[in-house]
């Protein structure tokens, strides 16, 4: 405890500093040419998000206080990061952020801003819904040749069909995303990094373990040693874990816990708890394979109190109870086995229908939108046909008129 004290201690004041140089840097923005500003916003927020989320929070509304600064497109950029990383209300402050734009004639960031409504409408499960606004932010970015937010919606179909398992789906999206060619901006280290690691999940969903690994090792290569920021070492981290997942399924436990004890270290250091779930999952798992079971319950005990921290599916909890009942049967408590093991098939029976569900209606939203907007062109098209016609009309009467007074005057 101590020496957690003193550690906090010695990083106290470089956080300060941190913080004091975005305060200053935050200032010089009133210096800052009209012609340079939006650039300088963009790598302030940028920048930000790569803080802690308090430096990030803060920073964040002392540039919304800005507003005699920052005004138009500059503003605009403030609300929007503020939606994304707000706490709660974050769709009304999205919506907020909508008319803002259609108002200031910002039509080229709708797009965005329909994307972060899909993400939210994905992490509630609301498939449908997330759906429809990755559709609208399709055809939005389409309009304004925005090749940034064309890659983001490819990716964001990929992650909605990978979340209710169309795999076959998730995987043409993500494959999609690799092809689209833009700015370093666009096409930058991230963007591969994550794909290559939904491809890697894909392929342990398939029971291909080698070619997960393969992919793993490709996304390591790429994180490289350089942890400037936490997010490096949180990106890190979670590769880590997918590379022991990964090991586990080959059978490979001595570099299965290696590889959970390097994750769980470097996540200690950054303070992220977000992994710590999974990892101690996979230590249970471990501890069950070595005939451990009471080390196994504890590691699950442990699991459980992070569980409110890591973005857990029911898949994943519905894993727990059968680990649970694997547990418990190792313990020699057959009784509470099998009370997991029922909780596990009525869990998994409900998933799997709340799956079907969320299939059907992401594929009927996504052909509906389709029929829809054809259907619109088609009513378009023949609402310029009459419109050509009653001008035509118009011409051949008045030419037909005109001939006539012609005549008469003759």
């Amino acid at each position: 405890m101590r020496i957690r004290c003193l550690i906090l201690l010695l990083m106290a004041p470089c956080m300060i500093m941190g913080e004091h140089s975005y305060n200053e840097r935050i200032r010089n923005l009133k210096n800052i040419p009209d012609k340079s500003l939006t650039d300088s916003v963009k790598v302030i927020l940028y920048n930000l998000s790569l803080e802690r989320r308090e430096t990030e929070m803060r920073g964040t509304m002392t540039l919304l206080a800005m507003d005699d600064v920052l005004k138009g497109e500059n503003y605009f950029l403030v609300m929007r990061h503020y939606a994304k990383i707000a706490p709660s209300n974050n769709q009304v402050l999205i919506d907020s952020c909508l008319r803002f734009a259609h108002d200031h004639h910002l039509g080229s960031y709708v797009s965005s801003l329909y994307v972060l409504k899909s993400t939210f409408f994905k992490n509630a499960g609301i498939y449908d819904s997330a759906m429809i606004y990755t559709l609208h932010a399709r055809d939005e970015a389409v309009q304004y040749g925005n090749i940034e937010q064309e890659a983001n919606v490819l990716h964001l179909l990929g992650d909605l069909y990978f979340s209710t398992g169309l795999i076959s789906k998730a995987r043409r999206y993500y494959t999609e995303v690799q092809k689209v060619k833009g700015s370093v901006e666009v096409w930058n280290s991230w963007r591969h990094r994550v794909i290559t690691n939904n491809l890697g999940l894909i392929a342990m969903k398939d029971g291909n373990y080698s070619q997960a690994l393969r992919l793993f090792d490709e996304s390591r290569k790429e994180t490289g040693n350089q942890l400037n920021t936490k997010y490096d070492s949180v990106s890190l981290a979670y590769i880590f874990l997918l590379k022991a997942q990964a090991l586990f399924h080959l059978k490979d436990y001595r570099q299965t816990n290696a590889y959970i004890d390097s994750s769980l270290f470097i996540s200690e250091k950054a303070e992220d708890h977000s992994e710590l779930f999974n990892l101690y999952v996979l230590k249970a798992r471990l501890y069950l394979k070595e005939d451990n079971a009471k080390k196994a319950k504890e590691f699950i005990d442990s699991a459980n109190n992070f569980a409110g921290v890591a973005k857990i599916t029911q898949a994943e909890r519905n894993e727990i109870l059968l680990l649970m009942s694997d547990i418990y049967v190792a313990l020699g408590e057959p009784g509470k086995a099998m009370e997991y093991m029922r909780s596990y098939a009525i869990a998994n029976d409900s998933l799997f229908k709340e799956l079907k569900f969320a299939q059907i209606s992401q594929i009927q939203s996504e052909n509906e939108y389709v029929l829809l907007k054809i259907r619109y062109k088609d009513i378009r098209t023949e609402r310029i046909v009459y419109f050509l016609f009653g001008i035509l009309a118009i011409t051949i009467i008045a030419i037909i008129s005109t001939l006539t007074d012609s005549k008469f005057r003759i």
